[in-house]
């Protein structure tokens, strides 16, 4: 049985104090004995505590980790050992009571219950070669892992943490959309320009759509009427509609788009594009979406993420020159489309290299105080205060497995290679 998390103990009423004793007299002559059950996980009321997780690579022979960040104090709550080289990360709603972590380089996906601090994850085994890169679900019962090396989507049960079903898609899954409704899922087949629609009652592919060439990632539309596909090599969006499973609208973005964010409360949808060193605003209002604006940012685009109540976004941008890395933060006002601030970060050694998928990621906190920007190569996350855009501090991932740099130092850190907001 699964114990709800963020559990909060309140003082006896008064009325609950009288109905005790009420109750104690009635059953005058039993013995009574007081259970005292102890509370894991973090305390306080739910709705102000909120967590980010930082995925962290730690080399090719060792666990990562997920570690947690406590918005509200600005600080490190807990660093969970998981698989080897973990790359995507997903919530099962619709609690977020359950998180999912996809392992590319041991093929296995950990999942744990980020309300208990010192929990063991569990671990679902896939098949060897499985490469596993992407986590996707709308459902309360399933997990689905998009496997880029066997090029099949598995089907993990939310309760028993078992593969149950392994679906055959198209060449390389890369990414992947449910839904609301949980009846369709979207695959993005980025090794032979397609989408395989998969059938989740019957858990079957039912049509295999062509889409531009190297879709990178999918979004579901505010409605559920429309999944939008950004295709990387021809810098398009295709509008896929989720009703006849058909390419209803191309629209042109900008030169190698890599990373797109939906923005639901300002109907906004963000695309990153690492070629033309843009940001293209779209609104979400209608079907197809309509563009609004292409912003310029820092140069090397490769993450977007937006507040919730809509106001800022928040774009990630990697430069590398001379074997040194700098990473950027550039701050948008969503009401006015412009960049208000642009904040450059120390430039760090190079200790990732173009391989990752996000070397640099960003995030905003669900109480919208607070953005984030994980470095891999800084082996860091930035903290930013989001009222005005200053740095908060920089709380550096755990040590690695990776030698010291001299005698008696401390080995280097791990390196984020993705991060996600959580509830």
């Amino acid at each position: 049985m699964r114990i709800p998390g963020f559990l909060r103990t309140f003082p006896l009423s008064g009325l609950a104090l009288t109905l005790a004793l009420t109750l104690l007299a009635a059953g005058c002559g039993d013995v009574f004995r007081p259970v005292a059950n102890p509370v894991a996980g973090p305390p306080g009321d739910p709705r102000l505590f909120h967590l980010e997780f930082v995925l962290n690579d730690n080399g090719s022979a060792n666990a990562g980790s997920a570690l947690h960040i406590d918005v509200s104090g600005d600080s490190k709550l807990a660093a969970l050992p998981v698989g080897v080289h973990p790359v995507h990360a997903a919530i099962q709603p619709p609690s977020q009571a359950r998180l999912f972590i996809a392992d590319r380089g041991n093929d296995t996906v950990a999942s744990y219950s980020p309300s208990f601090s010192g929990v063991t994850p569990l671990i679902t085994t896939l098949p060897a070669g499985s490469h596993p890169v992407f986590l996707a679900t709308t459902e309360r019962t399933r997990m689905y892992v998009a496997n880029s090396g066997t090029n099949s989507v598995g089907v993990i049960g939310g309760n028993s943490e078992v593969v149950t079903n392994l679906i055959p898609v198209g060449t390389n899954p890369v990414a992947m959309a449910e839904t609301p409704d949980g009846k369709k899922l979207y695959v993005l087949n980025n090794g032979d320009n397609t989408v395989s629609v998969i059938d989740t009652g019957a858990l079957a592919v039912t049509t295999t759509i062509p889409s531009g060439a190297a879709p990178v990632w999918a979004l579901i539309s505010p409605d559920g009427l429309a999944v939008y596909v950004l295709n990387q090599g021809d810098g398009t969006l295709s509008v896929v509609s989720t009703v006849t499973d058909t390419v209803i609208a191309t629209l042109p973005v900008g030169a190698s788009p890599n990373f797109m964010y939906l923005e639901k409360n300002s109907n906004r949808l963000y695309v990153t594009n690492s070629g033309a060193d843009t940001v293209n605003v779209f609104s979400t209002a209608v079907t197809p979406p309509t563009p609004v604006a292409a912003i310029h940012v820092a140069p090397g685009p490769v993450s977007v993420a937006a507040q919730p109540n809509g106001r800022q976004a928040y774009v990630g941008s990697v430069q590398v020159s001379g074997g040194a890395v700098t990473a950027t933060m550039t701050v948008i006002d969503v009401a006015s489309n412009t960049v208000t601030a642009t904040l450059p970060f120390t430039p760090v050694p190079q200790a990732c290299d173009s391989s990752v998928r996000f070397r640099v990621s960003v995030a905003a906190s669900a109480d919208n105080t607070r953005a984030y920007l994980a470095s891999c190569d800084a082996g860091s996350t930035f903290v930013i205060n989001a009222a005005n855009n200053t740095q908060v501090t920089q709380l550096s991932s755990p040590p690695s497995a990776a030698p010291p740099a001299s005698p008696g130092a401390q080995p280097p850190p791990q390196n984020p290679v993705f991060l996600l907001s959580g509830p």
